[in-house]
């Protein structure tokens, strides 16, 4: 609601901050996701 509430009003700082922590989770989630297929599945090793 608050990012909607920015991009009607035209409130770049808050839209700015929004997609950083949006992309920042996004990220973190592709990390989880890569680190726990590394451990459920055997066949694939990190080196």
């Amino acid at each position: 609601m608050w990012l909607y509430t920015a991009v009607l009003y035209k409130d770049f700082p808050v839209m700015q901050a929004m997609f950083y922590i949006i992309a920042l989770c996004v990220i973190a989630a592709n990390l989880v996701s890569d680190i726990l297929y590394g451990i459920v599945d055997p066949r694939v090793r990190y080196e």
